[in-house]
């Protein structure tokens, strides 16, 4: 099942360089303030807008028998730790992906500096250059699931915006892409519905820190984006640190 592409920036648009909060700003004012629907995604490797499921390295080998299995486990033993009881499979599936397990859901944003302080959030020294991308979005495109739809029965990848059941998705101004596989793996950027409607910028690596210095003092940090005990400890950490 599982094949192997190398995505080409020339799928898309011509990236813009950005090596500053300022000049990343301009760039959304000047092509993004008049789209009523806009999403943003950030990603230290612009290689392929893929779930972490079907990526070649992923851990599990997409199927669907193994992602149900996860699943089943997961709200079996996931009840304890609930706030608020996931009304629909989806939300469910919303929640696993925003707390780590490997799912077929992408996450996206309706933030733009959202999106820019995951692509320079790591202070690891980082190879190669950073990625935000860009999708305008109609109406059509979205799909409001039903209570009782199953994530595992899609035809084709879909756009979801997810009940906001938990402050993460509140405060990352969470979306979701949900890929559809079973005829063979396609990155969302060749998907023939989207492909279209795609832009990235290119961000430098050597303009990271001073980018989340700049995102910091306009709020945008660990803390804002993970209200949360783990959200707080790791911004003192980074405040406190050389």
């Amino acid at each position: 099942m599982r094949e192997q592409y190398k995505f080409k920036i020339m799928n898309c648009k011509s990236p813009e360089i950005i090596k500053s909060l300022s000049r990343y700003v301009k760039f959304i004012e000047e092509n993004y303030s008049k789209s009523r629907k806009c999403l943003f995604r950030g990603q230290r490797d612009g290689d392929e807008l893929l779930p972490k499921l079907l990526r070649k390295d992923s851990a599990i080998d997409p199927s669907p028998l193994f992602e149900k299995d996860m699943f089943r486990d997961f709200k079996r033993r996931g009840r304890p730790f609930l706030k608020i009881e996931p009304q629909s499979e989806y939300e469910w599936l919303a929640l696993a992906q925003h707390h780590g397990m490997i799912t077929r859901l992408l996450d996206w944003t309706s933030s733009s500096l959202a999106a820019l302080w995951f692509t320079v959030s790591s202070r690891r020294k980082i190879k190669n250059d950073g990625i935000v991308w860009m999708l305008r979005l109609d109406e059509r495109d979205i799909q409001y699931p039903k209570k009782d739809d199953q994530p595992f029965d899609i035809k084709k990848t879909e756009i979801f915006y997810p009940t906001h059941i938990e402050p993460r998705f509140t405060a990352q101004g969470g979306w979701f892409t949900i890929h559809f596989y079973s005829k063979g793996i396609i990155p969302f950027n060749d998907e023939q519905n989207f492909k279209n409607k795609l832009r990235s910028v290119v961000i430098k690596k050597d303009s990271f820190d001073e980018i989340r210095r700049s995102l910091n003092k306009c709020g945008v940090n660990r803390l804002s984006l993970f209200p949360d005990f783990g959200g707080l400890c790791e911004h003192i950490n980074w405040l406190k640190s050389k």
